[in-house]
């Protein structure tokens, strides 16, 4: 493996705008969870359920578009959506 000496500046470079990105998706999660915990109080407060599944159906068609107005892979995206619901959905059972 090469030492960060041996590492191509572009390479570096890239790494470093990945990083950035990173934080900023971080950051991001860091929003739509607090909004998810808010939404999840309300939903207690109104005795509705934790899952809205016409709202998911509705999120994925959403995802959908978006990743193809992208390029991106639709089904990928939206795992990567699914996986957020889930860890929102635990964290409301707990």
């Amino acid at each position: 493996m090469p030492t960060p000496q041996q590492t191509p500046p572009d390479l570096q470079k890239i790494r470093k705008e990945l990083e950035s990105i990173d934080a900023g998706i971080i950051d991001f999660l860091a929003r739509r969870f607090h909004l998810t915990d808010q939404a999840m109080q309300i939903k207690s407060q109104a005795d509705l359920p934790v899952e809205d599944l016409d709202r998911e159906a509705e999120l994925e068609a959403i995802y959908t578009d978006l990743a193809l107005q992208k390029g991106l892979d639709p089904a990928a995206l939206n795992r990567i959506f699914a996986k957020i619901r889930d860890e929102v959905k635990a964290e409301a059972k707990n």
